[in-house]
């Protein structure tokens, strides 16, 4: 399972990575995005493979000395009826959430006229491919919560199976919302700044994915616990579901609204799919979220408005900090290194503003628990931080100081 999705992690930034490489070298053509398709597959399959030779290795090496009885044809034949059945109905299950976000760009390029067709997929899959950032963040949490979670039921710890789902919600949320809050506020800008002003139409659809994406990363969890309890039909229903509305919104909305058609209509099947999640894995578990997690939400509403606000401030800032004069001709290769650099520079400043905003309002908040403080205090040990500033980071994220200065005015 960690391995699985580490290698979907890889797959992902490593597609994204070529794009954009390839993308600066060779320009813009429809073929690269084929080529950086491939390779990050590529890229991922060799690390899977390394991956399962050393399992082997290592499972060959502890059964070296170990006796063991075959297994009869009769237990041979029961295990397969299990199995099999399982595994069609998890890669069906696989091949609708695939449907969604690859139905899109095929009846884009079938719906559109051909004169524009392959420049809005390459711009629609440009916005989708930043916009699947988010998944990676998501994958990361739930490759260490779910087999937790797998565990806590298998020990039927329902109350500490609770507090673990909701704890991985939370977490969740507060590791997309930024990423989300820059995507959603400069998109016109970063799809400028990587790739150029042509690309800048796809601002909306990049803003539509990243909004359908995120709702799919809150959905995690519940379908997590769906997986758990083995409720694959439903897992099934809903990705079907979702699949098929995703079509029929497509063939209605692509022929007069294009990309930003597709774009909500991944949105609109992300939303129910999640929903669903929700609704199903409530009536499962009754999960019941603390304050905590809705803190998480209404800090990123109140950030979200508040970059709005600052953001023509923040974007001039930006531009003076990185606007270096250079003697180099136009188009030179000094120049364009330069500017590669001055790009990386902005877009880190960017989501370092998104991030500190959004970390201000939830401290403002208080949306820091106790799980949050304990795993930040284990960090910080770990790496040798003196204890002096262990404190001061957890007074920190637990508004202490605001406490203080709260209760010298009281007095």
């Amino acid at each position: 399972m960690k391995e699985s999705t580490i290698g979907l992690i890889i797959q992902n930034i490593s597609k994204l990575a070529i794009t954009i490489l390839f993308f600066y070298l060779f320009g813009f053509e429809t073929e690269i995005l084929a080529y950086a398709f491939v390779l990050s597959f590529a890229i991922a399959s060799i690390f899977l493979i390394l991956k399962v030779m050393n399992e082997i290795k290592r499972i060959n090496k502890n059964f070296e000395n170990v006796k063991y009885e075959k297994a009869t044809k009769k237990e041979y034949w029961q295990f397969t009826k299990e199995i099999i059945p399982f595994g069609m109905v998890v890669t069906l299950i696989s091949y609708f959430w695939v449907l969604i976000t690859y139905s899109d760009r095929i009846l884009l390029g079938y719906l559109l006229p051909q004169e524009i067709a392959s420049a809005e997929v390459g711009v629609y899959s440009i916005a989708l491919g930043m916009g699947t950032i988010l998944i990676a963040f998501t994958i990361s949490i739930r490759t260490i919560f779910f087999p937790v979670i797998s565990e806590l039921l298998g020990k039927k710890e329902t109350e500490k199976m609770k507090k673990t789902a909701m704890t991985s919600t939370k977490w969740i949320l507060m590791a997309i919302i930024p990423i989300t809050l820059l995507f959603c506020i400069f998109s016109e800008e970063l799809l400028g700044i990587i790739y150029g002003k042509e690309y800048q139409t796809g601002w909306l659809a990049l803003v539509l994915l990243t909004l359908g994406l995120f709702l799919k990363s809150a959905g995690t969890v519940p379908s997590m616990i769906i997986v758990t309890y083995k409720k694959l039909d439903i897992e099934f229903k809903i990705a079907g579901s979702a699949a098929i509305m995703n079509i029929i919104l497509n063939i209605l909305l692509i022929p007069q609204y294009g990309i930003n058609g597709a774009a909500f209509s991944s949105l609109i099947a992300f939303a129910i799919s999640s929903i669903l999640f929700f609704h199903y894995s409530g009536k499962i578990l009754e999960l019941k979220f603390p304050i905590e997690v809705y803190k998480s939400i209404i800090a990123g509403i109140i950030a979200f408005g508040i970059i709005l606000l600052l953001k023509s401030q923040i974007l001039l800032s930006i531009m003076q900090i990185t606007t270096i004069q250079i003697g180099a001709e136009e188009g030179g290769i000094i120049e364009e290194s330069i500017i590669k650099i001055a790009t990386l520079v902005i877009l880190g400043i960017l989501f370092l503003v998104c991030s500190i905003i959004y970390l201000a309002v939830l401290i403002l908040l208080k949306a820091f628990g106790k799980e949050e403080l304990s795993v930040l205090e284990a960090g910080l040990r770990k790496v040798g931080i003196p204890e002096k500033y262990r404190n001061l980071a957890k007074d920190i994220l637990e508004a202490k100081y605001l406490d203080r200065v709260y209760l010298k005015k009281q007095k």
